[in-house]
């Protein structure tokens, strides 16, 4: 998968699961919601990095 694609997908899932706290929890889960945002930032961000490091090394 490009890394691109990966961050793209990452940043939907982010935006997904504020959009389901916001509507469907009405905000009574902002911390679980924050904790899942910044997990999948560090995964999108290790994803990044380690493609970066792959292209690099080619």
């Amino acid at each position: 998968m490009k890394s691109v694609t990966g961050l793209y997908l990452t940043m939907c899932i982010m935006n997904f699961a504020i959009l389901a706290n916001i509507t469907i929890f009405h905000g009574k889960w902002n911390g679980i919601t924050m904790s899942l945002c910044t997990l999948l930032l560090i995964v999108g961000t290790g994803f990044f990095v380690s493609a970066k490091m792959n292209k690099n090394s080619l």
